[in-house]
Formats: structure tokens, sequence, C-alpha cells
């Protein structure tokens, strides 16, 4: 059994994880929010100081907005399974053992 310290300290760190992950979400939300209610002007002051007037520039500003908010999402998403998804992974683990044991049990043996 863990001294009642090692179970405080093992919860305070979880816990910290899962405030740091809803930490980074929000802050997902919020700048992502303000990036895309800021896309037309600040695609329209680019356009202009860089005086690039042509069509796939402007396209290809707009995929840069995409860009940011899909690799962020992706990344939040990783964080996420890695936090909460290990529960998943576990039960899977526990079945495939069982499955396995099962198999040797009833005498069919893999190679």
């Amino acid at each position: 059994m863990e001294p009642e310290v090692a179970k405080y300290e093992k919860a305070q760190k979880k816990t910290r994880k899962i405030r740091g992950f809803y930490t980074h979400v929000f802050v997902f939300l919020l700048v992502n929010t303000i990036l895309w209610l800021v896309k037309a002007d600040t695609s329209r002051m680019i356009i202009e100081a860089t005086g690039i007037q042509e069509v796939g520039f402007a396209n290809y500003l707009h995929w840069q907005f995409w860009t940011i908010t899909l690799s962020w999402a992706a990344i939040i998403l990783i964080q996420g399974l890695t936090l909460f998804g290990r529960p998943l992974i576990a039960k899977w683990e526990h079945r495939k053992m069982q499955e396995f044991m099962n198999k040797e049990n009833n005498g069919f043996h893999e190679h």
C-alpha cells in the first residue's frame, strides 16, 4: 500500500495535468476566436503591406489560418488522448491478455 503522502502527490500531479489541459483548451479557443475574428482585416493588411494582389496569395493566407487552427487542434487531441485515453488502452490490453491466456489454456499456441 502506498503511503498517504505518495498518493497525495500522485493525485496532485494528475490534477495539475488535467488543469493544464483545460487551460490549454481555453487558450486555444480564445486565441482562435480572436484569430478568426480579425482574419479578414489581418489578411487585408498583409496584402496591402506586401503589395501582392494575386488571388493565389489571398488563398495562401486563408490556408495559413486553417493550418494554425488544425495543427493546434491536433496537438490538443494528442494531449487529451495522452491524459484521458489510457483507460481505453488499458482495457484493450487487459482484454487482449485475457484472450491470449484463454487460447493458451485451451491448447492453442501461436508462434
